[in-house]
Parts: C-alpha cells; sequence; structure tokens
C-alpha cells in the first residue's frame, strides 16, 4: 500500500479534529458531503477528497480555506523537515545501510561502492590521467529525469528548492560542474564526462540520501535493518547495479586528494586531514575527511576556458590554494576568472610540479553509498626540503572552520579505518597505504 502524503493526512487531521468538535457521525456526515460512509472513512484516514468534496467538508463542519492551508504546510514541511534533519545528523548510521545496500555489486574492502579495475594498480601521474580524461569529453549533456516517486517523496519540490526553504544558510552555489557519464577500464581509465550544474547533482544524487534518510526514519526502530536492494524500498535509488550507470542522474564528480609532505627525517612525515565543521556544507556534513579536496568543476563561469580548466591536476592545485593557504585573496583570484598559478603562494607548487618535487598521482575511484555520488581518489606529495616553509603553514577554511590536523604518516592505515573519517577520505587514505612504498620512492 503506498503511503500517504503529508498533505493528505495534514487535510484528514483538520476534517477529523472538526467533526468531532461539531459531534456530527459518519451517517449524518456522509450524507451532507453526498459520497458514502466508506469514504468519510478513507477521508479522515489520509486519502484526498476531491475539490467539490473538500468544499462540501468546509461548509458543513465550518472549516476556513486558511485552516487546511495553514496545516497542509505544517504537514508537509513537518515530515521534510525531519526527514532532512535525520539525514543531515545521523550519516554514521544511514553509511552502513547503504553499504549493505551495494554489498552484492562492490568490492568488498571499501567503504565507497567500488570495482577491482576502478582502482590503479599502480599509481598514475594525474598528468597522464588528464591526458586520457580530455580525449573523451563529450559536450552535450543528456537530459536529466527525476524518478516521480522522488518527486512524490519530496511533495512536488526539487531537492533544491526544499533545502533553499528550510535551511537557506546551506551553500548550494549552482555552479557550472564535469558530469561522470562512462567509465571504460580494459587497458587504461577512460571516463566520459559532459558539463552539468550543481543543482542538478543535488537534485538528483544528494536526494536519493534523502530518499534513504526516509526510510531509515520509517524503520530503524522495526525489524528491518536494511532495504531491500532490489530497489523495491528505495525506487528513486533503484536496484543496487543501477549505481554503476551514471546516466540515470547528474553524477558530479568529486576529487578526494590525500596530502603527503615529507620532510628531511623519517619521523617528521605527514598527511592532512580536517573537520567537516561547516553547518553551511552540504555534502557530507560532520565527520573528517581528507584535505584538498572538492567538486571536479572549472574556475570560470560556463567552463569558458575548457581546455584549460579541464583538468584534475589543476583541480586539485586550486583545492589545495583555497582549503590550505588560508589565503582569502587566492579565493578572490579564482572567483575574478584570474589565473591563480601566477599567484606568489602557488607558483612555487606549480614549479614543483615540473622539477619533480611536488607529485600528483590517480590512485582510483568509487561511490559514496549514501548519495551515489561518483569521486576520484588522489595523492599530492610535497617533498618539503625544496617548498618554501611558509607555503607548509597550513591554516584551513570555511568549511574546516579554520583547522588542519596534521597526522603522522604511520597512521595512514589506522585513519583509513576510522568510522568518522568520511568514505571518500577512509578510500583515499587505504589506497595511499596500499600505495606508499611508490608515492614515496623518489625521496628515499
Amino acid at each position: 500500500m503506498p503511503r500517504k502524503r503529508p498533505r493528505n493526512l495534514a487535510v484528514a487531521g483538520v476534517l477529523r479534529e472538526a467533526k468531532e468538535r461539531k459531534g456530527i457521525g459518519d451517517k449524518d456526515l456522509a450524507r451532507a458531503v453526498q459520497i458514502s460512509e466508506r469514504s468519510i472513512q478513507r477521508h479522515l484516514s489520509g486519502q484526498l477528497p476531491t475539490e467539490v468534496e473538500l468544499a462540501r467538508y468546509q461548509f458543513q463542519l465550518d472549516i476556513s480555506p486558511q485552516t487546511i492551508k495553514d496545516a497542509v504546510e505544517r504537514g508537509q514541511y513537518g515530515h521534510l523537515k525531519e526527514v532532512y534533519r535525520t539525514y543531515r545528523e545521523n550519516r554514521h548510521d544511514l553509511r552502513p545501510i547503504a553499504r549493505k545496500y551495494y554489498a552484492k555489486v562492490a568490492h568488498p574492502d571499501f567503504r565507497v561502492v567500488t570495482k577491482s579495475q576502478w582502482l590503479a594498480g599502480s599509481p598514475i601521474p594525474l598528468a597522464q590521467f588528464d591526458q586520457e580524461l580530455q580525449k573523451h569529453w563529450m559536450p552535450n549533456e543528456p537530459k536529466l529525469h527525476l524518478p516521480p516517486s522522488l518527486l512524490r517523496l519530496l511533495d512536488g519540490l526539487t531537492y533544491s528548492n526544499l533545502i533553499a526553504r528550510i535551511d537557506p544558510e546551506v551553500e548550494q552555489e549552482n555552479r557550472f560542474c564535469y558530469r561522470l557519464i562512462t567509465v571504460r577500464t580494459q587497458d587504461r581509465f577512460e571516463l566520459v564526462c559532459c558539463p552539468s550544474q550543481y543543482s542538478d547533482f543535488i537534485n538528483s544524487c544528494d536526494a536519493l540520501g534523502f530518499e534513504l534518510a526516509d526510510w531509515y526514519l520509517r524503520n530503524h526502530k522495526t525489524a528491518r535493518r536494511s532495504p531491500r536492494s532490489n530497489g523495491t524500498d528505495l525506487p528513486a535509488r533503484r536496484p543496487a547495479r543501477q549505481i554503476f550507470n551514471f546516466q540515470n542522474r547528474a553524477a558530479c564528480i568529486a576529487i578526494s586528494t590525500v596530502l603527503l609532505v615529507l620532510h628531511k627525517s623519517p619521523g617528521r612525515h605527514y598527511f592532512y586531514l580536517a573537520p567537516r565543521a561547516s553547518k553551511r556544507l552540504l555534502d557530507s556534513p560532520g565527520g573528517w575527511h581528507v584535505v584538498p579536496s572538492g567538486q571536479f568543476q572549472p574556475e570560470t563561469p560556463k567552463d569558458a576556458n575548457h581546455d584549460r580548466d579541464f583538468s584534475v591536476e589543476r583541480n586539485v592545485m586550486r583545492e589545495f590554494a583555497e582549503e590550505l593557504l588560508g589565503k582569502k585573496k587566492l579565493e578572490q583570484l579564482i572567483w575574478d576568472e584570474e589565473d591563480f598559478y601566477e599567484d606568489p603562494k602557488v607558483r612555487p607548487l606549480v614549479r614543483g610540479l615540473k622539477s619533480g618535487f611536488v607529485r600528483m598521482y590517480f590512485l582510483g575511484m568509487g561511490c559514496d553509498p549514501v548519495p551515489t555520488k561518483p569521486g576520484l581518489f588522489t595523492a599530492m606529495v610535497i617533498d618539503a626540503r625544496h617548498v618554501p616553509k611558509g607555503i607548509l603553514k597550513f591554516l584551513g577554511n570555511w568549511e574546516s572552520g579554520g583547522k588542519v590536523l596534521p597526522v603522522l604518516l604511520n597512521q595512514l592505515e589506522k585513519y583509513s579505518l576510522d568510522p568518522d573519517v568520511i568514505p571518500d577520505g577512509a578510500t583515499c587514505l587505504k589506497l595511499a597505504h596500499q600505495h606508499l612504498d611508490v608515492l614515496m620512492a623518489p625521496h628515499l
């Protein structure tokens, strides 16, 4: 039996209250509204009357149109707010449920949903990865169709519109993003990408997390421990195997990077974590993540400098500038559409890419099991002996509340297993640990 929509239940509540106040029985009310007693019972249980029937109810029970309107708004947003709050505050509970949903189709050793062929056998230099990536650009985005079940769940709203109404402080600027369409991994990584908008990601990917939160809210106190993976319980999410079909959603790519800073002494090699502290964060609020990390998107509006900006290596460097150097003017330089590679803080790192004391690698890819967002897992290795000391004094940005935690490199495996590290970050750490000999080879 389909669930009653919040607005239907709100109308039913008004009818029951007014009927009780009037002291009228089902038989007399049915005669007055000119419907059957069975229809009365259905309307009082949550089936929505027709407009004519509702008008008769209002006349017979002295219900004003404003009373109906107010009740509908309370019922609608009351339920949606509760689901939204659950989604924001219960990621710890939702992640294992989502991961179990994909257990039969995913690699068993990672908290993200991935396959063996999506993981690099050995780290691939990002410059090499970018060369292949740029061969497969698709300039026209396929039309996006939101699942009807998702629109019903959101009572006709898009998820981005719901957030704007009930939590307007959350950052959801509708910027241009690079969307994944197809992955081919026969003898190399071939990713077909196309243009998209961040709002499309919110409405088709992040909204799937909202659907999961709705299921959790209705079932976590029952014997049901996880939804059925055939899509019956989560129709918008679809069967588990559909997570690998990127054409059914705006699968805008995230890039997570483990930063390794290597000093002269082996006891002073570090990687870095940052808290997902800001309440303005939409994606994976709470917990800890590797830095630098962020959305794969161009620096210019509408991808005006595509040949330059469609680069994972450049994106990692931009996130490094935004998240770790703590210079507001660097962020402003990017938004003013100037080339941030020319900034004095960034220029030494760019030179390092050419000389080899800054190296970047592709480690693999996978999907966060909750919003099904695809992510690229990369590593950035800096030989601190050749970098001005001031650049390595990391300050953080608004996302982390200005906090960045240096962690000794021998703790990589430990933190890859820490449930407080979000799935993309944990996977990044695990892959870095697996390939540590290669990542550190030039330094040894």
